[in-house]
């Protein structure tokens, strides 16, 4: 299930190439991060995990946007899944993605519509915020 604190606030973790990353929220929210240069099995995982026209829209790609495109997917997709706290593999699937340009994108999680902020903490991450409401971040902190 989804780590809490009981008294609180709602937070998600999430860890990539030697650096962790927590988000906190007075609601429910889903983080994942990702290095952008991490080599994956995109088709495979598509396959498994990906609706059918999420695998065709990473399929319209080619090379280096391809492999972008479809780790925007998958931070998407689990920071959904970390958001409902009902683990990589049960939910994955059931994760849906409609990527926008702005990084505003949306889903959906078992008919619940899902808010998510894609952006790039570091040149070398791919990063994704998931939320069950309109997401605005108040800030970011480095120690």
């Amino acid at each position: 299930g989804k780590p809490y604190v009981p008294g609180a606030p709602e937070f998600n973790l999430s860890h990539t190439a030697g650096r962790m990353f927590a988000a906190f929220s007075s609601s429910p929210v889903g983080l994942d991060v990702e290095s952008a240069s991490r080599t994956v099995r995109a088709d495979a995982l598509a396959g498994k995990f990906f609706s059918r026209e999420e695998a065709n829209r990473l399929n319209m790609c080619e090379g280096l946007i391809k492999a972008l495109t479809f780790l925007r997917y998958w931070v998407c997709k689990e920071a959904i899944v970390k958001l409902s706290g009902d683990g990589v593999y049960y939910g994955l699937r059931s994760a849906r993605v409609d990527l926008a340009s702005d990084g505003r994108s949306r889903g959906d999680y078992k008919g619940r519509e899902v808010r998510l902020w894609e952006f790039r903490p570091a040149k070398d991450l791919v990063a994704a915020l998931a939320s069950w409401e309109p997401l605005e971040a108040k800030g970011f902190f480095r120690i």
